[in-house]
């Protein structure tokens, strides 16, 4: 089984908590992610442009232009993210959405096993929001002596 999550479903999610992590009301230039994060610009656009077109992320172009979120952190989930960025995340093809009917489904004797990580896995990714993974807020008071 090959479950891996590919560098833009990883970056996807790094651009999302840098953008939840540095919210304004104002869209944020797509370079200055690329600095902070050090992934190449160009290989953002593409990343940024999936989130637009899932509705994650709006953009505006000329002076003044960027991306910005569309939900806030707590209200976005990783498999939502996850989902656009890397499409299914069915742990075997059979189980894949429009998949065809696998001939050995009634005598399988490992369907339930793959049934039941994926469930796992979905109500792993979807309880993890993009606020969880935010930096936690430094309050002035947790000083050591």
């Amino acid at each position: 089984m090959n479950m891996m999550i590919s560098t833009k479903g990883r970056y996807a999610l790094r651009v999302l908590v840098d953008m939840a992590e540095h919210q304004t009301d104002s869209f944020v230039p797509l370079k200055e992610i690329a600095r902070r994060q050090e992934i190449s610009e160009k290989y953002l656009e593409s990343i940024v442009k999936s989130l637009v077109q899932g509705g994650i992320l709006e953009g505006l172009r000329g002076k003044g232009g960027g991306y910005r979120l569309v939900r806030s952190p707590e209200q976005l989930t990783v498999a939502e993210v996850l989902r656009f960025t890397e499409g299914p995340l069915s742990s075997v093809s059979c189980l894949q959405p429009g998949a065809s009917a696998c001939p050995r489904a009634g005598i399988c004797r490992t369907l339930e096993l793959w049934k039941g990580l994926d469930q796992v896995v979905e109500d792993y990714l979807t309880g993890v929001r993009i606020a969880d993974l935010m930096m936690p807020e430094q309050t002035g008071d947790d000083y050591v002596i």
